[in-house]
């Protein structure tokens, strides 16, 4: 295994965190990111984005194999747990049907900058995942479409949320501030006082000081147009400038 991630240089390994979403994969195959090892059935492997187009049968088998996941990591560690899967932004209600009691933080961010990134994962990253030729699937429409099919989700969904229960922060403002913005965060969701973590989040900040995002040349303008177009609606909700 190579010692960071190919797509961003973050440090990669067994012993580091990493989203539920790849367990699932492996123990349900009911999530979208089965298309990307095998891309000849993407359309099949993309409905469980959502679930909205999903069997009970298939919804239950993901219910079933999320709940084993996280009884097991209780076990193990016995406090609550953090959940970070990209995919659960457009889960609200089955979540909440699950778990009533979860808490959401959402980090937003400007829809081009997630848009060029997410290709470059695309180019990048497939040559280490897929297990079929992945010429059948226009990445770029994929990656745009799941977006909006994301998003829609999430903006008629989130009001489900009790009130205190979300969170939403700017990546920007994380980026610029993290340590003010999560000590609001623990302070919105009502969670322990922040001061009880805050040095061990100190003291992981500064073991990544010297860590570089991926830097981007600048944005076909037929592509900006084409992320103005699917990803409008997070433009407007967020006040992303256009």
């Amino acid at each position: 295994m190579p010692e960071t991630r190919p797509f961003d240089n973050v440090r990669l390994g067994f012993d580091v965190p990493y989203e539920d979403e790849i367990a699932l994969t492996n123990a349900t195959r009911t999530t979208s990111y089965m298309a990307l090892a095998f891309p000849r059935r993407q359309a099949h492997h993309d409905r469980f984005l959502t679930f909205r187009n999903a069997t009970i049968e298939e919804i239950s088998r993901w219910r079933e194999g999320l709940l084993r996941l996280l009884r097991k990591l209780t076990l193990k560690y016995g406090k609550p747990l953090v959940l970070k899967s990209p995919p659960h932004t457009c889960r609200i209600k089955l979540l909440l049907d699950t778990f009533p009691k979860a808490k959401f933080v959402h980090i937003h961010r400007d829809p081009y900058v997630v848009i060029q990134s997410t290709l470059h994962l695309m180019r990048v990253g497939l040559e280490w995942i897929r297990l079929q030729n992945s010429d059948c699937v226009d990445w770029t429409e994929r990656e745009l479409r799941q977006w909006r099919e994301m998003y829609d989700a999430y903006l008629a969904e989130k009001h489900l949320i009790p009130a205190g229960c979300l969170h939403e922060i700017a990546f920007a403002d994380l980026e610029r501030d993290p340590i003010g913005e999560l000590r609001q965060m623990y302070a919105a969701l009502r969670l322990p006082p922040f001061e009880q973590v805050e040095p061990r989040v100190k003291e992981y900040f500064a073991s990544i000081a010297d860590y570089e995002k991926n830097k981007f040349a600048e944005i076909p303008a037929d592509l900006k147009a084409r992320i103005r177009e699917y990803c409008g609606r997070g433009f407007d909700e967020w006040g992303y400038q256009r």
